[in-house]
């Protein structure tokens, strides 16, 4: 299936506050983002994990503003943005419901990615999420995780699906009908793991290759097994500490990255940020996730990929804090 990159949606993934509309005479003009049902405001992502809110943007005074990420001067009668108290204003967005969320958010969140892509990336992240969730249960042992996840998944994703259909009167009745159609696709996707006996849900550009001989052979770059959990923790870190900017990096292409054990993009984009000796150790911590059998090739095919030494990554000098809350993921 083709995305078409429909205006609306990108309004929602890109969380726009003001968007350009023409008056009578077809002249553009910048003005606070009116949607489908007529609300103003507009979505945010407090934790860049595919929870869609919307912040409706309330009037004092004849001004509108946030009040969310805002404070109002009751006295100079103007909005303003109390910048550094970003925990507490995510608090009072998460208090929000979420409109979207499950893999209707992710579809949102990557809007133009190859659908191939998004539809094997958020299937793994879940499954992933499942396993881990349960891997110290006392019982573990004598359980099939993965067959335990098909058996109990379909149906908390439609409940996700269902709740998130408060989105709709945001969007165009054609963006209404692409959500629908992916869903559907997805859930089609889903539905050859379930039947299977050992599922093994990994996508494409996550398959398990257990021999070197594999890629070899088929000419395709050698692909990892991963930890996604400890992966996407890794990513949200340089997310939130500005080693990488999740508009230009997403959490696929990150992923992939590591799977194909080459970051010489995710590194030439760290350091245009100034961020290059940061994303050269988060490749040693990386390593860490990586099983032992394929460990040391990983690590040593990755730091070529940005030509250097594994040691080289290890023992790049960065911050002491910086490196002390990123060692903790390990």
């Amino acid at each position: 299936m083709i995305m078409e990159t429909n205006e609306n949606i990108l309004h929602v993934k890109n969380a726009t506050k003001r968007a350009i509309v023409y008056d009578k005479k077809g002249t553009p003009h910048e003005e606070y983002k009116r949607w489908g049902n007529g609300r103003i405001g507009y979505f945010d992502d407090p934790d860049n994990n595919c929870l869609y809110r919307f912040i409706e943007l309330v009037e004092k005074d004849g001004r509108l503003g946030d009040p969310i990420y805002s404070e109002y001067d009751k006295e100079n009668k103007y909005w303003y943005s109390a910048e550094g108290r970003d925990c507490y204003y995510k608090q009072k967005a998460r208090q929000l419901p979420a409109l979207a969320g499950g893999f209707v958010g992710w579809l949102i969140k990557h809007w133009g990615d190859g659908t191939q892509t998004i539809f094997s990336g958020y299937l793994q992240a879940r499954l992933a999420q499942y396993k881990a969730e349960h891997k110290n249960d006392a019982d573990v042992f004598k359980r099939d995780l993965e067959r335990e996840f098909y058996d109990q998944y379909r149906a908390k994703e439609e409940q996700w699906v269902r709740q998130s259909e408060g989105i709709f009167s945001f969007i165009s009745d054609p963006e209404v009908n692409q959500i629908k159609g992916h869903v559907r696709y997805y859930f089609e996707y889903v539905s050859q793991f379930e039947t299977k006996t050992n599922p093994s849900p990994q996508p494409e550009a996550a398959k398990k290759l257990e021999s070197n001989t594999n890629a070899a052979n088929t000419g395709e770059p050698q692909q990892y097994t991963l930890d996604m959990t400890k992966i996407s923790a890794v990513y949200k870190f340089c997310i939130d500490t500005g080693v990488l900017d999740n508009a230009i990096v997403s959490d696929v292409k990150f992923i992939n990255a590591v799977h194909e054990a080459n970051f010489r993009e995710i590194h030439a984009h760290a350091a245009s940020r100034g961020m290059k000796t940061k994303c050269t150790y988060i490749i040693s911590v990386l390593s860490k996730f990586i099983p032992e059998n394929s460990r040391k090739e990983w690590y040593l095919k990755t730091a070529h990929s940005i030509g250097t030494e594994p040691t080289k990554c290890s023992g790049a000098n960065v911050p002491s804090g910086w490196r002390r809350e990123v060692d903790r993921l390990k």
